[in-house]
């Protein structure tokens, strides 16, 4: 089903070929966008998303010359969607230094270093918004392994909280989605059948999260429905912190 929630809009969505990411730009497609742009390193993922409005960019943010590069082909963007990272879980005495600098620049640095560039290149339109897909690990919970993911995500929240005040002279606004365990193809990989029942029934609504689910607040904070929220933490776990 179609909607005007975001009409007109430009969303640049970063990690667009994650389970997420892509439930993500099919769910903007059907809110009649201007356009979105779906930024990726797997170019085969990026052909998947055969929606209405959307243009695939292959580009992997940790080489300086291809960020350039796609920023060169950018109009300005009136929401910024960052889908990036993966869940990483290792003891922290089995972390080494070149496991902890790959995942921070992933989840941090990359991040950071294109949102500097977007801002130094006034890509953001007034009253634009950005949105993280984040976690509770972090912020709310953590877990046995969690330590380096954990400070990944932390760290999402402080720089989107510190975007909302930087950024809100041009009412640009910024938030996180906290997400609790997402159903994805991925969460499949890792672990059991058994594991994941077992999993779904410590949430009060006895389910886990969906791909949809994330989106649909994704869309909530991207539309002019949410102009008075920034800086927030949007908890999205089925009351599993409860």
């Amino acid at each position: 089903m179609t909607n005007n929630f975001l009409v007109g809009k430009r969303i640049l969505v970063l990690g667009a070929t994650s389970d997420i990411g892509m439930q993500v730009v099919e769910s903007i497609s059907m809110c009649n966008p201007k356009e979105i742009v779906a930024l990726g390193r797997n170019i085969l993922r990026l052909q998947e998303l055969k929606f209405s409005h959307v243009r695939i960019y292959r580009c992997n943010l940790n080489n300086e010359k291809e960020v350039n590069g796609f920023l060169d082909t950018l109009s300005p963007i009136d929401g910024l969607v960052v889908s990036i990272g993966h869940v990483h879980i290792r003891p922290i005495k089995n972390e080494e230094r070149k496991s902890i600098v790959n995942l921070t620049n992933e989840h941090l640095t990359n991040v950071i270093n294109a949102i500097a560039k977007l801002d130094q290149r006034k890509m953001f339109a007034k009253e634009a918004s950005i949105v993280f897909i984040n976690s509770i690990s972090g912020i709310n919970v953590s877990f046995i392994g969690g330590s380096l993911y954990s400070s990944m995500k932390g760290a999402i929240s402080g720089l989107s909280m510190n975007l909302a005040k930087e950024l809100a002279h041009h009412r640009i606004r910024s938030n996180c989605i906290c997400s609790g365990i997402i159903d994805t193809d991925k969460f499949r990989e890792m672990f059991s059948k058994e594991k994941i029942l077992s999993l779904a029934e410590v949430h009060p609504l006895k389910r886990l999260g969906t791909p949809s689910d994330i989106a649909n607040a994704v869309i909530f904070l991207l539309s002019d429905f949410s102009s008075w929220i920034t800086g927030i933490n949007l908890k999205i776990d089925g009351g599993y912190t409860l």
